[in-house]
């Protein structure tokens, strides 16, 4: 093991599938839904497995399930992260970081490391004019978030820095506001909760996704996955069986992980 290293694509691979293996056992013992999510689930049913050029692991969890999930989880190697669990914090959305390891960010550690975003579903508006203000509103506080992030990442490649003053305030806004929304379940609309706002005609649903779940094939393993999946992801990515063209097959997410 190099820690100078960083950690290769096929390594992270291993560890994420053995972070998600624990993760989907504590669930099933804890009575908590989940399903694996957008490139992840794209993975499952187009190759049995990751997307030979994917680069990180996504679940679902309905708001209520994401709380008890927090509150609940423990792990020798993983560890839930959030706006209120760390320090310097950059996402409106959960992960599960593995704790033997960690990202490096221009000249910042950061204190996460090889992780598997979580995402949370939430319910909106019924009303289509409540619904365009709760975007609005969302819209905004990202917009300065987004700001925010930019100079903070052009800071961090001269500069050691883990913030900028209103970064971390910002960050919360964004996050409290969109969990902070209707009762989950009473709208009969629901919400993923992850990137940019613009893609929210593939993310926001007039059909229960958890209404039932079922196993699916991943690297040699059941996982558990939403049974619409095939509106889902045709909603998200169109005809998703057909590869991309192969310009377009690389990784996404990027960083640099290094054993600790």
């Amino acid at each position: 093991m190099d820690k100078k290293k960083p950690i290769s694509l096929e390594e992270r691979k291993i560890i994420q599938l053995e972070m998600l293996k624990e993760i989907d056992t504590f669930c099933r013992n804890n009575h908590i839904r989940y399903s694996l999510a957008f490139g992840t689930l794209l993975g499952a049913i187009r190759h049995k497995g990751f997307i030979p050029w994917d680069d990180d692991v996504d679940i679902l969890m309905p708001l209520p399930d994401m709380y008890r999930f927090k509150e609940l989880f423990h792990s020798e190697t993983m560890k839930y992260c959030d706006v209120d669990t760390e320090k310097y914090y950059l996402f409106g959305f959960s992960r599960i970081s593995n704790t033997k390891t960690y990202n490096k960010i221009g000249l910042v550690a950061r204190s996460y490391g090889i992780n598997i975003d979580l995402y949370p579903v939430v319910s909106v508006p019924q009303n289509e004019i409540d619904c365009e203000k709760f975007f609005y509103e969302a819209n905004k506080l990202f917009k300065k978030r987004v700001t925010l992030m930019r100079w903070y990442s052009r800071l961090t490649r001269i500069l050691p820095i883990k913030t900028i003053p209103f970064l971390e305030s910002s960050v919360r806004k964004y996050r409290d506001f969109l969990l902070n929304v209707d009762n989950y379940g009473n709208t009969g609309r629901f919400y993923i909760v992850a990137g940019p706002l613009k893609l929210r005609d593939k993310m926001m649903y007039d059909f229960d996704l958890f209404k039932q779940t079922i196993e699916v094939d991943f690297e040699g393993y059941k996982f558990m996955a939403i049974s619409c999946y095939d509106r889902y992801l045709t909603m998200r990515y169109g005809d998703y069986m057909t590869l991309p063209p192969e310009d377009q097959r690389h990784p996404y997410h990027g960083g640099n992980y290094y054993w600790r």
